[in-house]
């Protein structure tokens, strides 16, 4: 059930929605190596095949918000540093899951 508009346990959501952190804050620690996840997808996924180009441009426009290659890189971090493995780990995961 929901909680009404006003009561405690909205009040109590509310409190918890301002003091979670937006998903941009998590992407900070790991800002740079998204973008080498994204520019592996890319070229990865390009073709000179007009056909098959054309299709895996548009399975670029709906990549999502990336957050399987996030928690790759995250854990990375975590356990120590990132490297080459985790990149391409990323980009695999966007690429089968997504």
């Amino acid at each position: 059930m929901f909680p009404r508009r006003g009561g405690q346990r909205w009040q109590r959501a509310a409190d918890m929605i301002q003091r979670s952190q937006r998903l941009s804050d998590l992407y900070l620690p790991i800002a740079q190596e998204v973008k080498a996840v994204q520019e592996i997808l890319e070229s990865e996924l390009a073709h000179d095949d007009p056909i098959v180009g054309d299709l895996t441009r548009h399975v670029q426009k709906y990549h999502g918000k990336m957050l399987r290659p996030a928690l790759v890189l995250l854990f990375g971090k975590a356990v120590g540093v990132t490297n080459r493995r985790h990149l391409a780990i990323g980009a695999v995961v966007e690429m089968v899951l997504s």
